[in-house]
């Protein structure tokens, strides 16, 4: 039978197919980010701005070039499973009840759910646990420490730190320094250590050496609290 024979243009077309992908993931990422922020009026650009802040993170502790691209995506992807959360609990201006924040805490398996089916396993995984508490007691697994994959770590970090540096229609954002001086406190329970480590180093960078992408801390949305509506501290998990 005849052998195929190897061409340059077997190759190239083989490049031209994996940009090609790579490109209808993301156009697929953005589309799902859009569709959860149209759900809260109160969290325009916040899935960007975490995507954003988690490449920074990424980029300060290594990652090479690959992972850093995953990390955009999974940081972009991160509540997509809040549209599955039925509005009146999303958009609750006051406490959530105990069952009401039991219903919310289900958004992490939600969007694992999501990602899995649009084809990107990994993503899924680190959407899954970037609630996960460096002392074990977050969701939805309860896992600790190294256990939780670094980049749920870093999502964790980047969307708590955006968090506090939001706007929200009840009160004004606490600010950059109250922001750093929260994740230092729970350095080491609620976060990694390293982690926040990195975010503050990136955020301590002169400007004329940023990344062109580093997002500034104007407003996205808060996270809710264990039974509230989210405020200013940090009891989030």
């Amino acid at each position: 039978c005849a052998l195929p024979i190897y061409t340059p243009e077997m190759e190239l077309q083989a490049t031209r197919t994996d940009a090609a992908d790579e490109h209808h993931t993301r156009t697929l990422a953005s589309a799902l980010a859009l569709a959860v922020d149209a759900k809260d009026p109160y969290t325009r650009s916040h899935s960007q701005t975490v995507s954003q802040l988690s490449a920074l993170i990424a980029t300060e502790l290594g990652l090479d070039p690959t992972q850093i691209a995953k990390m955009r995506l999974a940081g972009l992807l991160h509540d997509v499973g809040k549209i599955g959360i039925p509005d009146a609990i999303l958009n609750k201006p006051a406490k959530l009840t105990a069952d009401e924040y039991e219903q919310m805490k289900t958004h992490s398996l939600l969007g694992h759910d999501i990602v899995l089916a649009a084809d990107m396993p990994t993503e899924a995984r680190w959407i899954r646990h970037h609630h996960e508490r460096y002392d074990g007691h977050g969701y939805p697994d309860q896992i600790s420490g190294e256990s939780i994959p670094l980049e749920s770590r870093i999502i964790f970090v980047a969307d708590s730190f955006e968090a506090m540096t939001s706007n929200r229609p009840y009160r004004e954002a606490p600010g950059q320094q109250f922001a750093i001086d929260e994740l230092h406190r729970h350095s080491g329970t609620q976060f990694d250590p390293r982690v926040v480590d990195a975010l503050c180093r990136t955020l301590q960078e002169p400007a004329e050496h940023a990344s062109p992408e580093q997002p500034s801390t104007s407003p996205a949305p808060a996270q809710h609290q264990a039974g509230t509506r989210p405020a200013p501290h940090m009891s989030i998990a």
